[in-house]
């Protein structure tokens, strides 16, 4: 199949001092050997070996700076701004994608044309040693809204049209700006497809973004995506019970 038929994909890795981390990151992508990638990579002019193992690779990416930044959220922005795929993601630079990500990604995009993509997440330690496969379910953006049924955000593809229909991400979410994001993405979505596949990694170790922020950030920051959606209270009970309820006995009985 001819390049032009693949549809591009831009995914943006962001990095702060995680040289122990990062090669990994970028071989999971570079060796996809995705035809239409474009690979983005923003350091945030990290004082570790980062810089020496991004420069082994800098013939893979299509753009790469390290400047300070205020923060991840400033750093995925400046990379969506580069960005120019028909598919959207990002993969921080202590996860990795499964070998056939993104070219399965790209089939179920020239099949369904979707805006919004989720799958499962392998769960791993600090050294990629499986933990658990985090099981995805159906969802949607009142259950985002209430924090109900995760979305693994390295298992997340998304449409650049509709990333630009809601404005991209918010500058003023620090730790739950993922969620956030989503949350938009499935309010206004016209097309969203959940797969039972493992797309992504995810690792689990002492330098998590939710061990560096501020105490009590993530509660604020997911208190004010709970109240951007006006939800009533048979709709809350209906979300935080009997919804909820559904979602833990699909686990149950391993229902797809």
């Amino acid at each position: 199949m001819d390049i032009k038929a693949y549809p591009k994909i831009s995914v943006v890795t962001v990095n702060y001092n995680k040289g122990n981390l990062i090669e990994e990151t970028i071989c999971s992508v570079v060796n996809q050997k995705y035809p239409n990638l474009e690979y983005i990579i923003i350091d945030g002019g990290s004082t570790d070996n980062s810089l020496k193992i991004i420069e082994k690779y800098k013939n893979h990416f299509s753009y790469f700076v390290t400047e300070p930044d205020k923060g991840a959220t400033d750093a995925l922005i400046k990379g969506f701004k580069k960005a120019t795929g028909e598919i959207l993601a990002w993969l921080n630079s202590d996860d990795t994608y499964m070998p056939y990500t993104l070219t399965f990604v790209a089939e179920q995009y020239l099949k369904h044309k979707f805006d919004f993509l989720y799958g499962d997440c392998l769960i791993t330690d600090v050294n990629n040693n499986p933990i658990k496969r985090a099981k995805s379910y159906y969802t949607n953006y009142k259950a985002q809204a209430l924090g109900i049924v995760p979305l693994y955000q390295p298992s997340c593809f998304w449409s650049s049209t509709i990333f630009q229909k809601i404005g991209g991400l918010n500058p003023s979410f620090f730790v739950t700006m993922d969620g956030e994001l989503f949350y938009r993405i499935l309010k206004y979505s016209k097309k969203t497809i959940r797969v039972n596949k493992v797309l992504s990694t995810f690792r689990i170790h002492q330098n998590q973004s939710n061990v560096w922020a501020p105490p009590g950030r993530y509660q604020l920051e997911r208190r004010i995506i709970s109240e951007f959606e006006p939800i009533t209270f048979l709709e809350s009970f209906y979300y935080k019970f009997f919804f909820k309820t559904i979602v833990v006995l699909y686990r149950c009985f391993g229902i797809k």
